[in-house]
């Protein structure tokens, strides 16, 4: 998906953590966390190591699509981490597909010993609709601006997303209705919701 969305390396609670891949990556930098040790960042590569030879020996892996194509770092798009103190780490991973709708997931599981494959999966993503969410304030001139750019990317090129605008206070209110009005018509895109918070 190309819908514009920051795509930054976040952490959801201490022991969950997403890891994007950086734009200028060297070899040992795809599946890293912001600040990371050491030896995370060994179990990283290495869980990242053993999902490429898998992808790339899908014959040994009844559950791994088969493909002509050869995967590599630069295939990995994001992944996720999950340390359970009393078990071990589990790592997903997703990595590019063959088209632009086709993803492949791998699920890992790390018993604070060797990595182990739990499972993997082709995602696609051709129907899944995506839940864009955009917070509002005074700023109708940059609504319009990413409306533009929404039109562009969202709307032509995919049309599979809901826009949900959430507005506080009533000041410009008037305007960024006018604008979702103006997209209605000349686009014929319905798929938004805006809900206004009176604070």
């Amino acid at each position: 998906r190309q819908c514009p969305s920051p795509a930054t390396t976040s952490s959801t609670s201490p022991d969950v953590q997403t890891a994007h891949t950086p734009r200028a990556a060297t070899p040992s930098g795809y599946l890293e966390e912001r600040p990371t040790r050491k030896d995370r960042r060994d179990e990283l590569i290495t869980t990242l190591e053993a999902a490429l030879h898998i992808l790339n020996a899908p014959h040994q892996h009844r559950d791994v699509p088969k493909g002509k194509r050869s995967y590599a770092p630069s295939d990995f798009i994001e992944g996720l981490t999950h340390t359970e103190r009393d078990r071990g780490t589990v790592y997903e991973m997703l990595f590019k597909g063959g088209g632009p709708h086709d993803f492949t997931r791998l699920v890992f599981f790390r018993p604070f010993g060797p990595v182990m494959k739990v499972k993997s999966e082709r995602v696609d993503t051709a129907n899944m609709l995506i839940n864009i969410i955009v917070p509002l304030s005074k700023r109708a001139h940059s609504f319009r601006q990413f409306m533009a750019n929404f039109r562009k990317v969202c709307i032509h090129k995919d049309n599979v997303v809901h826009l949900t605008g959430v507005y506080f206070g009533r000041k410009q209110i008037d305007q960024v209705k006018a604008i979702l009005d103006q997209t209605t018509r000349e686009t014929r895109f319905r798929n938004f919701t805006l809900i206004q918070m009176n604070e």
